[in-house]
C-alpha cells in the first residue's frame, strides 16, 4: 500500500462524492462538496490502483484531524492496510503533527471501531453536534499522539 500525496482536486471529488460514500460523510444540508486542497493534506491510496483517499485536516501547530475514506469494494481487503499507510505517511512527513483526532457521529459504531483498532482512543463526546436524516446525534472524540503511532506500529 502506497500513500501519496495528492494536489488534484478532481480525484478527491471522484472519490469523495461518489454517492455510496458521500451519502454516509455528509452531514445533512452540506451542499456540494469543494475540497480545500491548501487547508489540508489528501493522500491517495494506491496499489497501484486508488482504493481510498485520505484527509488530513489541520486544527492548529501539532494537532490534526483524520478521515478515512476507502472505496467499498476495497474495504475488507485493503482498509486496514490504508490505515496504517495513513498513518505511517503521517509520522514521514509532518514531523510537527504530535496529535491525531477522529470525530465520529455515533451513528457509525463501525468506523469508531475501525479507528480504536490502530491504537486510537476515546477522549470525549461531542454532544449534540451532527445531524443526518433529520437527527441530531454526538459525535465520539478519539485521539492519539505520535509516541503512540510509533508503539501501535509495532503492536500491528
Amino acid at each position: 500500500m502506497i500513500a501519496e500525496r495528492t494536489y488534484d482536486p478532481e480525484l478527491v471529488k471522484s472519490i469523495l462524492t461518489r454517492p455510496e460514500i458521500y451519502e454516509t460523510i455528509a452531514e445533512e444540508g452540506s451542499g456540494a462538496f469543494e475540497p480545500d486542497m491548501d487547508r489540508n493534506v489528501w493522500l491517495a491510496m494506491l496499489v497501484p490502483e486508488i482504493v481510498g483517499i485520505y484527509q488530513i485536516e489541520r486544527i492548529n501547530g501539532i494537532t490534526a484531524q483524520i478521515h478515512a475514506n476507502v472505496l467499498p469494494e476495497y474495504r475488507k481487503r485493503y482498509s486496514k492496510d490504508t490505515g496504517w499507510a495513513a498513518l505511517g505517511w503521517v509520522m514521514d512527513n509532518l514531523p510537527e503533527i504530535h496529535k491525531l483526532i477522529a470525530v465520529i457521529p455515533v451513528i457509525y459504531p463501525n468506523v469508531r471501531d475501525f479507528t480504536c483498532s490502530f491504537g486510537f482512543v476515546e477522549e470525549g463526546l461531542n454532544r449534540q453536534s451532527y445531524q443526518k436524516n433529520g437527527a441530531i446525534h454526538d459525535q465520539w472524540i478519539l485521539g492519539i499522539t505520535r509516541p503512540e503511532i510509533g508503539e501501535q506500529k509495532w503492536a500491528a
